[in-house]
């Protein structure tokens, strides 16, 4: 239903199928795909790579949106409405940020690539708490 290109990795490419899941390939061996992504319900219709290349969105049938990381076959976000019928397409904006659908009800949706991350102002408390989070994460990697 839809290839993409890796922005980073340009001999890989991911392709969106009816079979409910996605195939991530190298154009220098095209026997067999290097990942299979799977999750959805339904066909995947749409895909998008973020502009970094680490991860892609997907948009299905079943109306749900999935973000993959590149090197894990689970998605890491699934958003979904219950006003929101089957998705069409999916981009991500250029900043890395957002993540634009269209769906069946005629609806641009736009979605926050990383769910927990606050937009806007923060304070004090809520940037060291970031900080300290982030921290915590590296060391646990």
């Amino acid at each position: 239903n839809d290839l993409q290109w890796n922005p980073m990795e340009p001999m890989n490419f991911c392709v969106a199928n009816e079979d409910y899941k996605a195939y991530l390939f190298d154009m220098r061996k095209l026997d067999q795909p290097i990942k299979l992504y799977d999750g959805h319900a339904s066909a995947v219709m749409s895909l998008s790579w973020s502009p970094t290349g680490r991860e892609f969105v997907t948009g299905s049938y079943d109306r749900t949106i999935r973000i993959f990381p590149m090197n894990d076959g689970k998605a890491r976000e699934i958003y979904h409405t219950k006003r929101m019928q089957r998705v069409f397409c999916v981009n991500y904006t250029a900043d890395n940020k957002y993540i634009i659908s269209g769906s069946d009800d005629s609806n641009l949706r736009l979605w926050k690539a990383r769910a927990s991350e606050k937009l806007g102002q923060l304070t004090t408390r809520e940037e060291a708490s970031q900080r300290y989070r982030s921290t915590l994460i590296k060391r646990h990697e």
